[in-house]
Formats: C-alpha cells, sequence, structure tokens
C-alpha cells in the first residue's frame, strides 16, 4: 500500500533529523510541567490521567496491526513482549490505577530504557 520500505528515506544517527526529535521531546518535557499547573481540578488530572493511559493503550493495540499489515512487518517480530511493550503497559495500567509499584516500574524502566533509546536508536526507516 506504502510501496517498499527499501525506498523509504534512511535514518542516520545525529543527523538533522534525530536533532529536531530531540529538541521537540525535550521542548514537551519541559513545557507539560509548566502547563500542568493550570491542571489543579482534581477532574482535570483525572482527565489528563485518563487520555494518557488510552493513548499508550492505543500505540500499543494499534501499532502491532498497523506495522503488520500495512508495512509488511513479519508478525513473529512484533509478537514478542519486550520491555518497551511491557513498560507501555505497565505505564497504562499506572495511568488508569495510579498505582505505586506500577509508578517505581515506569519511572525506572522508562529512564534507563529512555536514555539507552535517545544514545542508540535502533530506527530502520526516518521520517
Amino acid at each position: 500500500m506504502f510501496g517498499e520500505l527499501a525506498s523509504a528515506p534512511r535514518f542516520s544517527l545525529f543527523g538533522a533529523d534525530h536533532w529536531v526529535t530531540l529538541a521537540v521531546a525535550f521542548s514537551v518535557c519541559i513545557a507539560v510541567p509548566i502547563l500542568g499547573r493550570a491542571l489543579s481540578d482534581k477532574g482535570r488530572i483525572r482527565l489528563a490521567w485518563s487520555i494518557g493511559g488510552a493513548l499508550v493503550v492505543e500505540e500499543l493495540f494499534i501499532k502491532l496491526p498497523v506495522r503488520v499489515a500495512i508495512f509488511d512487518f513479519p508478525l513473529s517480530q512484533e509478537l514478542p513482549l519486550h520491555l518497551c511493550r511491557l513498560g507501555a503497559l505497565a505505564g497504562a495500567w499506572l495511568m488508569f490505577t495510579r498505582s505505586s509499584w506500577a509508578f517505581d516500574l515506569v519511572y525506572f524502566w522508562a529512564f534507563g530504557g529512555g536514555v539507552l533509546a535517545v544514545l542508540t536508536p535502533d530506527i530502520r526507516i526516518g521520517p
């Protein structure tokens, strides 16, 4: 449907696309806490947690069928639950239940995995 992945633009480590992505991610990390101060109402905070959890769940359950059906990724490589997918499930659980064990797990997995993902990305195609 979208053509061959071989003709897609290639990702270059610490190239312009990588730096732009890092700048956007850093900006979001700064902007969210600043904007979050406006969410003092408990209903708004609950809504924000629910939206965050829904986004994580959607990414988990939409990404697999799209990658397999549209981009022809092998199902055998997509099905194993790696640390990132388990962390995303724990993140969704955290967003909906606000569990303290899920917070600890997600915090350390996201910090360690995020640092490694930024320094050594494993991306097959560019934007």
